[in-house]
């Protein structure tokens, strides 16, 4: 069993028989990533630096609200590479 889940069993058994309630504070708490897309010369090839990393496009930056709970690199990979495989 996960911490969380043992806490939540513990609260719940202590108000056990009062009136209450309880929220998942996960659910409206996020991971903000900037995704960051490489600028392209006019043949379509990828601007690199001198260190020979891409380099960003400010214009093709973007953001993703990753939950809380969930796996960043999970979540890239399912939700952003499909749609963007150079970011």
């Amino acid at each position: 069993m996960t911490d969380k889940k043992i806490i939540k069993q513990l609260v719940e058994e202590w108000l056990e028989g009062k009136d209450y309630f309880l929220v998942d504070i996960e659910i409206s708490q996020d991971n903000k990533i900037v995704v960051e897309s490489p600028q392209r010369d006019e043949a379509g090839n990828i601007i690199k630096d001198k260190k020979g990393k891409p380099v960003a496009d400010a214009d093709l930056r973007d953001t993703e609200n990753v939950p809380l709970g969930e796996d960043i690199d999970a979540y890239f990979k399912r939700e952003v590479l499909p749609y963007n495989p150079d970011a």
